[in-house]
């Protein structure tokens, strides 16, 4: 059974106006002894009670046997202002309930001590099982996607190509595709084409938010090995078929070695 130590702290509690201010500023040089560090937080059991917990209750001998064990902490959710908002519980297993992750709110924790001067501590909230199995599914995948699209918009400003270099593609050959006809599905996977037709890569993502896209690029390498993942405006690129063929091919500004010299995207 795995329960929480308390000679360490919440880092984001700890660094929060009112507890700077009643240490004398805004550092800390160590964890007070009723404090419990986050990455101690995550993985910990949690409890479940039918029985209301009382604030202040202290842990009585085999009191854990009147519990259920609901399953482990996989994320801790802070507010923006520092504030612990609520845990996230991996929920499987329980009284044939069906795996999946419930957020509880930080205000129905209760943290119950084996005692005054105890080290240790369980993780217990009060529900019943029809409150679970009722309880929404907590879905981070949206806000992991705002992300993601937020760091790859940022490394895309890195790009500023010479448009001009287009003026430079033979018009006969080619014929320009028009960006509303095309999708996200069409895109992934196509040859990436410096404006001299040398092969110089391939789209392996596009992220999306409202109209604007930005296309994620592998380039350089041999065989997966060495190759590097940048962000290009869809915009500042040209999606091209070459006539009698249905293949797309995006073209950029910009040579392989100048894509090389972009900021890389983690992948």
């Amino acid at each position: 059974m795995k329960r929480i130590l308390t000679t360490s702290a919440v880092a984001m509690m700890m660094s929060t106006p009112a507890f700077a201010d009643a240490h004398g500023g805004m550092f800390v040089d160590k964890a007070q002894n009723v404090q419990i560090l986050g990455s101690e937080l995550i993985g910990s059991y949690v409890y479940v009670s039918e029985t209301e917990l009382e604030n202040g209750l202290v842990y009585e001998e085999n009191m854990e046997t009147e519990w259920d064990n609901v399953g482990d902490i996989n994320e801790v959710v802070l507010s923006r202002d520092g504030e612990v908002e609520a845990i996230v519980i991996g929920v499987g297993g329980f009284l044939g309930m069906g795996e999946k992750d419930v957020a509880v709110k930080m205000d129905s924790i209760r943290f119950i001590s084996d005692g005054e001067d105890a080290d240790e501590y369980f993780v217990v909230f009060n529900a019943s099982q029809e409150q679970l199995e009722a309880a929404p599914e907590w879905n981070a995948v949206e806000r992991v996607e705002r992300v993601r699209y937020r760091d790859t918009e940022r490394a895309a400003m890195a790009y500023n190509a010479d448009a001009s270099m287009f003026d430079t593609m033979d018009a006969d050959r080619f014929e320009m595709v028009e960006s509303k006809t095309i999708t996200r599905e069409d895109l992934i996977g196509a040859t990436v084409f410096s404006t001299k037709d040398e092969n110089i890569g391939e789209v392996e993502d596009v992220m999306m938010r409202g109209d604007r896209m930005i296309a994620v690029l592998e380039v350089g390498g041999f065989l997966d090995i060495g190759d590097k993942h940048v962000a290009v405006p869809m915009d500042q690129m040209r999606v091209m078929r070459e006539a009698g063929d249905d293949d797309l091919r995006v073209y950029v500004a910009a040579t392989e070695e100048q894509l090389e010299e972009l900021p890389g995207i983690d992948r």
